[in-house]
């Protein structure tokens, strides 16, 4: 074991037998910014400035890899020499991969990993739905986040949880339902039904009880023609009101009746823990971003 002269704290080393990974890792990355990364690592060898961050030995001698797994895989990989810095404090993961900065876990890598540690078995839940309904993880998350419409949960409690691997999903009813939906569109060849506009506005109307699962699907099935590509949340609800109204009488106008009840559910909590808090816009207060929806 060598230390590079430019840094004493930091170590070097081809023994790579003396590294193991994180239970909780993402998966080894793939595509062009894995090659550069391994072009680079041929070219020029590990820069000490990118030292791998490990764990103090354990009692058999191996290194816990912090960050840097890539990099090691590559180095191993290609007999190239590994620079690696012990971290004393041990600090946990979910903190030392702050949700910042270009190399940042998105909470897609974080449920994908905690999935493969096996040791809760929410992971699964949200991985495999996921995967079965080819819905963006993101979106996936919020369909379970707010699963109640009297969720109590925020945003950052449920990034904090998948990160931490504290994850309990309570209410899979939305979830469900969603992929009921998105399932019968992807049948009818409806391009955008996994997207996350339509799939966000149609969370919102079955969430808030705008809409029942069973007429609207048969709305879907006998007026899908109806069903037109667009780009924005409050664009789809238009598209579902169309479709849902479509040679009906008489009509029922999802959009107002879904502001309304936003409305009500707001005055009950008190809040605005809806799952649609975004960021005014200035001049622009919340309760105009909710109507634009």
């Amino acid at each position: 074991m060598n230390q590079p002269k430019d840094d004493a704290r930091k170590y070097s080393t081809s023994n790579y037998q003396i590294f193991k990974p994180h239970k909780i890792n993402r998966d080894l990355g793939s595509g062009t910014v894995y090659h550069k990364l391994e072009s680079s690592l041929l070219k020029d060898g590990w820069w000490p400035k990118k030292a791998m961050i490990v764990y103090p030995a354990d009692k058999d001698g191996k290194h816990t890899v912090l960050d840097g797994h890539n990099r090691f895989a590559i180095a191993k990989k290609h007999g190239i020499k590994v620079i690696y810095e012990i971290d004393p404090q041990r600090t946990p993961l979910p903190k030392f991969q702050e949700p910042t900065g270009r190399d940042r876990w998105s909470l897609a890598d974080w449920v994908a990993s905690h999935y493969k540690a096996d040791e809760n078995l929410n992971y699964a839940v949200l991985y495999n739905f996921q995967k079965r309904t080819g819905i963006p993880m993101a979106m996936c998350i919020q369909l379970f986040m707010f699963g109640t419409k009297a969720s109590e949960r925020t945003e950052s409690n449920w990034s904090d949880d998948i990160r931490n691997g504290t994850l309990r999903i309570a209410d899979t009813g939305l979830a469900e339902s969603v992929e009921s939906i998105v399932a019968q569109c992807v049948s009818l060849n409806v391009v955008f039904a996994r997207s996350s506009g339509f799939v966000r506005a149609l969370s919102l109307l079955l969430r808030f009880g705008v809409v029942k699962v069973k007429p609207l699907k048969q709305r879907i099935e006998s007026h899908v023609a109806e069903m037109l590509r667009k780009q924005y949340v409050r664009d789809y609800l238009s598209v579902i009101n169309d479709v849902y109204n479509y040679k009906t009488y008489p009509k029922v106008d999802l959009p107002t009746e879904l502001k309304n009840a936003m409305a009500e559910e707001r005055r009950r909590l008190g809040a605005s823990n809806l799952g649609i808090k975004r960021k005014p816009k200035a001049g622009q207060d919340q309760s105009q971003i909710s109507a634009s929806m």
